[in-house]
């Protein structure tokens, strides 16, 4: 499969990496280690993050090959929070 960073006709409010930005940012906001993906994915159509629940298929893709995320059945579990927690993004 294929998946493209960024697609030259669309924003970048819609690219795997910004979708990938929101998940991270809310999933730093529960103070759980696990969060289910379908509430992450309820929470994001909700505020109108989320146009096309491919987008948020292709953001967890990502954030799973890049190593910052562990996908265990319907959870998600962000790796090494102290790292992010450095971070001025968040």
């Amino acid at each position: 499969m294929k998946v493209a960073l960024f697609n030259k006709q669309s924003t970048v409010s819609s690219s795997p990496v910004y979708i990938g930005f929101l998940i991270l940012k809310y999933a730093r906001k529960c103070k759980t280690e696990e969060v289910s993906i379908y509430k992450l994915l309820n929470v994001m159509k909700n505020t109108d993050k989320l146009s096309d629940p491919k987008q948020f298929m292709h953001a967890l893709f990502f954030l799973h090959m890049t190593g910052i995320a562990e996908i265990n059945g319907s959870n998600i579990k962000i790796g090494k929070r102290d790292a992010f927690s450095q971070t001025s993004i968040f």
